[in-house]
């Protein structure tokens, strides 16, 4: 079981440089969860899985909780809980969204969040800078994890977990909606080095069966990825490969945020065996001698 031990960003990358694993925990605010099983040149991110908002934010916010759960990506925390390097954000996208450049990180108006209202009153100074200190210490723990993985392999390896409400139109069962059941995003992804693995990837997802529903996938059709895949790619653009990855939530109910264990407990084995498929593709087991993976 996870200890709830808090770590300031220099003791995660002492530990993590010196690969004192497992090692478990969260970030000094407390709005990253971490765990690093053991060393690897992949992790997972599921960024919008939280829900958490502070008190002070709550007490002002005016948008429901059933509202934001509904636009947060609950459950993906399920799609990368076997990889040996999870990341969750704790705090929900509506106190501060880490996937948006910095200037609208927080939403503030309804334009900034699908038309929902979200405060009773403008944000104070203090109030948003609070929000934007968490905000930055993700995005500086993820440059401490990025910098680890391309010391393990030429080539590292993000898979970014997303979930996406396919019923604003109208409510139909998701083998009758036409969009995609996964979508990939690769956007800022440099395509000359990692297109083969991107297409056997895509390949693979598309073999999978849902209780023998065929699935689409489809890349950059919804979705080409958010802010910390262009900022990361910007810096790592050669030896990164980072996917995001925006499910359909086939495996819940949008509305009442209900989990559908049946459908994704059938859907998971078969998806987790793609990603392992993944990790062990040739191009990234002949990139470094470094490659240590099961």
């Amino acid at each position: 079981m996870m200890e709830d031990k808090k770590y300031s960003l220099d003791e995660i990358k002492k530990h993590i440089e010196e690969e004192r694993f497992p090692f478990t925990g969260f970030t000094k605010s407390a709005s990253i969860k971490f765990l690093f099983n053991k060393p690897s040149f992949y992790a997972g991110i599921a960024m919008h899985c939280g829900s958490f908002v502070r008190q002070e934010i709550l007490d002002i916010m005016e948008v429901s909780k059933d509202d934001r759960f509904r636009e947060e990506d609950p459950y993906t925390d399920y799609f990368i809980n076997d990889l040996p390097i999870q990341i969750y954000v704790c705090d929900s996208r509506f106190e501060y969204d880490v996937n948006r450049e910095r200037y609208r990180a927080v939403y503030q108006t309804p334009d900034m969040a699908w038309g929902l209202n979200i405060l009773k009153r403008p944000l104070k100074e203090d109030e948003l800078n609070r929000s934007l200190e968490k905000y930055d210490e993700f995005h500086n723990f993820m440059d401490i994890v990025t910098n680890y993985l391309l010391k393990k392999n030429k080539y590292a390896l993000l898979l970014d977990i997303h979930a996406y409400n396919y019923q604003r139109e109208k409510r139909l069962s998701w083998f009758e909606d036409s969009k995609p059941v996964i979508n990939i995003g690769t956007g800022a992804v440099n395509r000359q080095i990692f297109s083969d693995v991107i297409k056997d990837f895509i390949n693979r997802l598309q073999k999978i069966k849902i209780l023998n529903h065929e699935i689409y996938v489809g890349e950059n059709v919804l979705f080409k990825g958010g802010y910390l895949s262009r900022r990361l790619l910007k810096k790592h653009y050669n030896n990164l490969l980072f996917i995001a990855i925006e499910f359909k939530k086939f495996f819940m109910d949008e509305w009442s945020g209900k989990l559908d264990k049946e459908t994704l407990n059938n859907f998971l084995p078969e998806y987790q065996k793609t990603i392992h498929t993944l990790i062990t593709h040739p191009f990234f087991k002949e990139s470094s001698s470094n490659f240590g993976e099961d």
